[in-house]
């Protein structure tokens, strides 16, 4: 058996030569998935100094969330920007052990990979200094409207900082246009995409990790449990039925 996990695009782009026609007709109905701005954030101070959180801080300036997001990508200079931030020197019991007297901090923003368009085909770390002073304005919002805003202590603690956009995923993870969850989760995919499963049409070819499943972290393990299921034998009617699963026997065994 073959297990691909890098996504269906990419699997069926540029693994598989001729794919079946059922895979061509998703990736024409289902688009990628959102794309951020990425600002890592090192700071003078250790957590406690700067009452740092554990938790993760999702931003939003108003309770509409489609406004928010729409009017961000149509003006991302002036309109409220949508934040997320979090602190891994937080979740890191030996954090102080190993960098004491610093912390970090990431701090996430939607983006449109049009805006990016001209610099594509540069290589990473040689886009100019046109990429690297338009992307520098998004990590200024982030950190004044966002780091500096809730967490008061780390201003003028910052000590470097460094800003990624949808092409510096697109490098990393190969994504075709920077998208950070694999497909878009869209009506179609929700009514029509019964072929985003583990099995494909392709004998002993199996899909995993988040196309099958849901977008995210959570949604990529599920769909590794998901393919497991499948290549395993537990994906009959009487199993589901009877409740039989991979975790459920791992488990007690």
């Amino acid at each position: 058996n073959v297990i691909s996990g890098i996504g269906v695009k990419n699997t069926f782009h540029k693994l598989i030569k001729n794919p079946p026609d059922i895979y061509n007709n998703i990736l024409d109905n289902i688009g990628p998935s959102v794309k951020h701005m990425y600002c890592f954030v090192k700071l003078k101070g250790t957590p406690e100094e700067l009452e740092l959180t554990s938790s993760n801080y999702w931003i939003y300036p108003h309770q509409n969330y489609e406004k928010v997001m729409e009017d961000f990508l149509e003006d991302p200079y002036e309109a409220p920007i949508p934040l997320f931030i979090a602190f891994s020197c937080m979740k890191d019991i030996n954090w102080n052990k190993k960098y004491n007297g610093y912390s970090n901090a990431i701090i996430l923003t939607i983006a449109d990979y049009e805006w990016f368009r001209e610099w594509e085909n540069n290589k990473c770390n040689k886009r100019g200094l046109d990429y690297e002073e338009f992307k520098d304005i998004f990590g200024k919002r982030m950190i004044e409207e966002g780091l500096y805003k809730f967490f008061p202590k780390t201003k003028d603690k910052i000590l470097h900082y460094n800003v990624a956009t949808p092409l510096t995923t697109k490098h990393y993870i190969d994504s075709f246009e920077g998208e950070s969850y694999g497909l878009d989760m869209n009506n179609y995919r929700l009514t029509n995409a019964i072929d985003l499963k583990p099995k494909t049409d392709i004998k002993n070819l199996y899909l995993t990790g988040q196309d099958i499943c849901t977008l995210g972290v959570t949604g990529a393990m599920m769909g590794g449990v998901l393919t497991a299921n499948v290549i395993m034998g537990y994906d009959s009617i009487i199993d589901i039925i009877l409740g039989n699963n991979i975790i459920k026997d791992l488990i007690t065994k």
